[in-house]
Formats: structure tokens, C-alpha cells, sequence
């Protein structure tokens, strides 16, 4: 009866050390995977980026703006600064 509960004990251990070990595995490889497409997604819009860039003429300067519905701009804010002593 003793030797049955060693046994038993053994092989609680045996298999929680085998689950640490295979969940440590597969979290490291979803890990690498993940960082591995995000790194994919930003080289493809840098890469996009600069595409848009070089079809753009040389020395122009563009702005994109999204325009609020509803409000017209009347091209800024008045800022008065005084002079402190």
C-alpha cells in the first residue's frame, strides 16, 4: 500500500512537471509568432509609407486634415501675449 502511494505521488509530479514545461514551450512560441506578425505589419506600412512618400512631388508639403461636421474653421485662434517684466 505505501509503494501505491509513492507511485501516485511520483506521477502527480511527473505530470504537472510535463504540463509547466509543455505550456512554457507553447507560450513562448504564441509569443514569438505574435511578435513575429506584428513586426510584419509594421515593415508593411513603413513600407507603404514610403511608397506614398516618393510618389509625392519633391519639396511639396502635404496636410491631411479631417474637417469636424458642423464646425467651420476661420483658420485659427487669436492667442494676445503681454510682454512680462
Amino acid at each position: 500500500m505505501v509503494e501505491l502511494g509513492y507511485v501516485n505521488l511520483l506521477r502527480t509530479i511527473l505530470i504537472i512537471v510535463l504540463v509547466y514545461y509543455v505550456s512554457r514551450f507553447l507560450l513562448r512560441w504564441w509569443i514569438k509568432r505574435k511578435l513575429a506578425d506584428m513586426h510584419k505589419r509594421q515593415q508593411n506600412s513603413v513600407s507603404e509609407e514610403e511608397a506614398n512618400f516618393k510618389r509625392n512631388d519633391k519639396g511639396k508639403v502635404h496636410i491631411k486634415q479631417k474637417k469636424s461636421s458642423g464646425q467651420e474653421s476661420s483658420g485659427g485662434e487669436y492667442v494676445d501675449f503681454e510682454e512680462v517684466d
